[in-house]
């Protein structure tokens, strides 16, 4: 893969484009070397600058980065009176470490500083030659085996920047923009190898990177403690991986447990592994539809930005909109229409659909076995939810949950007993009344 299989835009700006999903993770995952010049060096400006890294991480990739500590008056004076000014910074530094790192870390910066500790990640510390400001230029480069892709703007290395600010970063592929990208390459380059004559750059001080991995070690000690701890939930997880794996079957999962919480799991990791463009959720009731359609809303902004949601229950009729663009769309419709729902599918389609039948026990009835008959036969993934997915006394009606959706997933049904045993669900007695 190469930079140049990504049409860029010349711009990007918050509100019309997603910075984060539209130009930093394609390039990315396309890059050998990321380049960033950016302001503050602090624990949420390290954290945040972790946030968009994804598989370049994972891929080998290798960072520069250039950052700054702000001076106070007495620095200044000090360095006026003959104090070494790469001494003060370093002492400047560590006080930041003591105070921005001194609750901990978080995942993003937890992954950079292991890259530091392997050399995969290079910091160098910029201060101006001249008052009490930083250097507060904000520049970075994208560069695979043969080309590259150089940016600058008003955006900060921060997500809160990327989706909330309202920011616009002006992109220079050497390919289409060569002069203007070579230039703010070489200005990079005067600033790594210490040319600039605006700045001085030091070496990131072996103190404070020693520092740094001491509050990373502790913080991901401290995770692991907690991760054995807190395993409450963890029925959820065998959930999804159960289903991941046979990509068809029914969660039987006791009410007040989580299904749909782990349908969500489900459908974010199908999302994530690009192996799903489409949700189809079906189900009796329109309060559990109108359920679904905010948890759909709030999954939205972490999974898919861009994700559309349609209704077809109630007064909502969306469902021509959603056939007519299906792709990254989700459906939530009650089950009478769903049968046209899935007719409009093409097959290639329905082979990236997700396809949810909450309360599936209700799937089986008479009418529904005749309205919904072979239309399931080509989509993928298909997940059944209930806390009671047998039907009573009607054996033509499991047997149609299980053609249409697939089998109750044995190895991790999570009933009462278990729900109440693992302290999710409080004991309780029953009493039949005749």
């Amino acid at each position: 893969m190469s930079l140049r299989e990504i049409d860029y835009q010349e711009d990007y700006r918050s509100g019309y484009d997603n910075i984060v999903d539209d130009f930093f993770r394609p390039s990315l995952a396309r890059s050998k070397a990321y380049w960033r010049a950016v302001g503050y060096f602090s624990s949420s400006a390290l954290e945040s600058f972790g946030a968009p890294l994804g598989e370049f991480i994972k891929s080998g990739g290798h960072i520069r980065l250039v950052t700054s500590v702000e001076l106070s008056q007495s620095d200044l004076e000090a360095i006026q009176n003959g104090a070494p000014r790469q001494d003060i910074c370093a002492q400047r530094l560590e006080q930041i470490i003591d105070s921005e790192f001194a609750e901990g870390v978080g995942d993003g910066t937890a992954r950079l500083l292991r890259l530091l500790e392997l050399d995969r990640l290079e910091i160098q510390i910029a201060v101006p030659k001249t008052g009490t400001g930083i250097y507060h230029e904000k520049i970075g480069l994208f560069i695979d085996d043969e080309d590259f892709v150089a940016f600058t703007g008003s955006s900060n290395e921060s997500r809160n920047a990327f989706e909330n600010n309202r920011e616009c970063v002006d992109v220079y592929s050497s390919w289409n923009s060569p002069n203007r990208a070579g230039r703010k390459r070489a200005h990079f380059e005067a600033l790594w190898n210490r040319t600039d004559e605006g700045v001085e750059v030091y070496s990131f001080p072996e103190a404070a990177q020693k520092k740094l991995l001491r509050v990373c070690g502790e913080w991901e000690a401290g995770r692991r403690q907690k991760q054995q701890q807190d395993t409450k939930w963890r029925h959820q997880d065998e959930a999804l991986a159960a289903f991941l794996a046979t990509e068809r079957g029914v969660l039987n999962m006791a009410t007040g447990t989580g299904k749909t919480r782990t349908a969500l799991k489900i459908l974010q990791a199908l999302f994530e592994r690009d192996e799903i463009d489409t949700v189809i959720v079906c189900t009796d009731g329109n309060d559990l539809l109108d359920q679904w359609y905010g948890e759909l809303l709030t999954v939205r902004k972490t999974v898919r930005h861009d994700l559309r949601v349609f209704r077809q229950y109630r007064d909502s009729k969306e469902l021509q909109s959603f056939a007519l663009e299906p792709k990254r769309a989700a459906l939530l419709v009650s089950r009478e229409p769903a049968a046209s729902a899935l007719r409009q599918l093409g097959r290639d389609e329905s082979r990236r659909t997700l396809l949810v039948h909450d309360e599936v026990h209700g799937l089986g009835s008479p009418g529904n076995r005749t309205r919904l008959a072979g239309l399931s036969d080509d989509v993928r993934f298909r997940l059944g939810l209930s806390a009671t997915p047998e039907r009573k006394y009607d054996q033509d009606g499991n047997a149609f949950i299980e053609q249409h959706i697939g089998p109750v997933l044995k190895d991790v049904e999570f009933g009462l007993r278990e729900a109440i045993e693992r302290g999710i669900l409080a004991p309780f007695n029953y009493y039949p009344l005749v």
